[in-house]
């Protein structure tokens, strides 16, 4: 049976109407997106910040072992392993320098780690003018690369912009955005709590346009909708009203 057709005497919501550059400003759901994103993006200089700081001491405490370290004898102390799916092999140790005991503690891989025993003897590579930067002389200490932070902090940067796209898309649309009588087609389940509505739309000109968008508590099939769409590409549409943003 094919749908009912377009009532030719649609009008839109009053406030509405059918001109553009209409006033818009945020819903409150909008300002908690728009709040998220700025902080999302001053974390991520923060982050940024922190992660280069951390990879240059980690190069140069690394650099200075390799030039100034001396190699001494250390006792096992400790051997134990963090969490359970995905643990970390850990041992700790101690070793004695100019009249001080010196202690550490760093993660091995697991051949190494299974062949230890507490009282066990290990090498140790120190820095005499700064025992306390050591580490086990049969491997080199964990340092993050100097050109990790940069795309790290760039990457989270991205993901806290890409909150704001909806928002955008929703502020264009109901900006300058051509109002159109619209029904539901159909909807299915896309998570727990979210479904895909599909709707059908009668533009301007007469053609049917077709599209989708996300929604809580999709209505039935057959409901009217008023539509709002970009009459310079129609597959850019949403049903009215939004949820981001709203008339002034």
């Amino acid at each position: 049976m094919s749908p009912e057709p377009f009532p030719e005497n649609w009008t839109p919501p009053a406030a509405l109407g059918y001109g553009s550059l209409r006033p818009v400003r945020l819903t409150g759901q909008g300002k908690v997106l728009i709040a998220v994103c700025i902080l999302l993006l001053a974390g991520s200089a923060v982050l940024g910040v922190f992660l280069f700081r951390t990879a240059r001491r980690q190069n140069a405490e690394r650099a200075l072992l390799l030039d100034q370290g001396t190699t001494t004898t250390a006792t096992v102390t400790r051997l134990w392993r963090t969490g359970e799916k995905s643990s970390r092999y850990m041992l700790s140790y101690r070793f004695l320098y100019a009249g001080a005991v010196y202690k550490h503690s760093v993660s091995t891989s697991f051949n190494r780690w299974r062949r230890l025993h507490v009282g066990d003897p290990i090498p140790v590579s120190y820095v005499p003018a700064q025992p306390s930067l050591n580490h086990p002389a049969e491997w080199q200490p964990d340092a993050l690369p100097l050109w990790f932070p940069y795309p790290f902090t760039l990457l989270m940067a991205a993901c806290a912009l890409l909150i704001v796209v909806p928002i955008r898309r929703q502020y264009g649309l109901l900006t300058n955005g051509r109002p159109a009588p619209g029904r539901v087609t159909g909807s299915k389940r896309a998570s727990h709590n979210q479904s895909i509505l599909f709707y059908e739309f009668r533009q301007l000109n007469g053609a049917i346009a077709k599209g989708k968008s996300s929604s809580t508590r999709p209505p039935a099939t057959g409901t009217p909708l008023c539509i709002l769409y970009d009459p310079d590409r129609p597959r850019r549409s949403a049903p009215y009203p939004f949820s981001l943003v709203r008339l002034a």
